[in-house]
């Protein structure tokens, strides 16, 4: 996805993109559709730094960038149900944009943190890269009633604080064993507040019509459910009103296992994002509810003989 500078003082990283050999108009950086590295990612940010001479240009770039700019993520965070199904898409997408990152959400009963660590050496100073991520996911944190919301940094202290407060928030604390957002528990399955769509989630029952099919409900729940990773029969179940035996019985009758329709509605969102085009094979695993790109990938060889971009050439 191509997306434009959020910020005139942003602008500089599309000359350091070319040389980094990026098309114009798609800089890297925090939630920016594409797959780059992360060496190539944190260089980026740290350049455009230097050449702007803005100490918080990662910070800012985060804050400039909208959820809508954010690409297929941007919008399944837009229309999560709950701030627990928001978070599941960040760190899936997260996790998936780069080998060595570890996104994950750690919950306790009154607690709960997204944490954002690095495996291995970074080569680069990941402190831009790291305050323009948890603006981004402020941001997605903002989309709910999340009640109190603290901020972490495994970096010093820096003198500069005045300026992470406006867009992270008072509570941000450094020199902390991770880097992350942490936020109510009891705050993770409230609906969000300022979702833009109507999204149906496990707890959700859809309204049946007396004509309608089940087979069909169930496709269109699981059609509704797969990009926050809601993938077991349990969710289903829930989302068309069932019990999950009995949704078991019902789908036995009619000769459908629940795995082949999951399957089968996968398979179908597969070759339609392949064929409208204008997602990035990360996106598309993402929207899959797949937590790796690889698993996409076998998954789409086995529905079509060959590697999503042979079927993309092809096509």
């Amino acid at each position: 996805m191509a997306v434009a500078c959020p910020s005139n003082r942003a602008r500089p990283a599309l000359q350091i993109g070319r040389k980094k050999g990026r098309p114009p108009k798609q800089p890297v950086g925090p939630g920016v559709g594409g797959r780059v590295t992360r060496r190539c990612s944190l260089a980026l940010l740290n350049q455009a730094a230097r050449a702007t001479g803005d100490d918080c240009f990662g910070l800012r770039f985060g804050n400039a960038l909208s959820l809508d700019q954010c690409g297929a993520w941007g919008k399944a965070v837009k229309e999560a149900p709950t701030l627990r199904a928001a978070l599941g898409v960040v760190c899936r997408r997260m996790n998936m944009l780069h080998t060595g990152t570890k996104v994950e959400l750690y919950e306790d009963s009154r607690r709960t943190l997204l944490s954002f660590r690095f495996v291995g050496r970074t080569h680069e100073d990941p402190r831009h890269y790291l305050e323009g991520s948890l603006a981004v996911v402020r941001k997605v944190v903002q989309l709910a009633e999340a009640g109190a919301v603290s901020v972490c940094f495994e970096h010093d202290r820096p003198p500069r604080v005045s300026e992470l407060e406006p867009v992270l928030g008072a509570r941000i604390a450094f020199n902390r064993p991770t880097n992350g957002v942490t936020v109510e528990t009891a705050r993770l399955d409230e609906p969000l507040s300022k979702s833009t769509t109507t999204t149906h989630g496990p707890m959700e029952a859809l309204a049946l019509s007396a004509c309608e099919d089940l087979v069909q409900a169930v496709v269109q729940a699981i059609a509704k459910l797969i990009p926050y990773g809601w993938l077991t029969i349990q969710s289903t179940a829930a989302a068309v009103g069932l019990q999950v035996r009995t949704l078991e019985r019902r789908l036995d009758k009619w000769g459908v296992p629940y795995k082949t329709l999951l399957d089968e509605v996968r398979r179908a969102r597969a070759l339609e994002l392949m064929r409208t085009g204008g997602h990035s094979m990360t996106d598309i695993a993402l929207l899959l509810g797949y937590s790796e790109q690889a698993h996409f990938t076998r998954a789409f060889r086995r529905w079509t003989g060959m590697s999503p971009r042979q079927y993309d050439v092809a096509d």
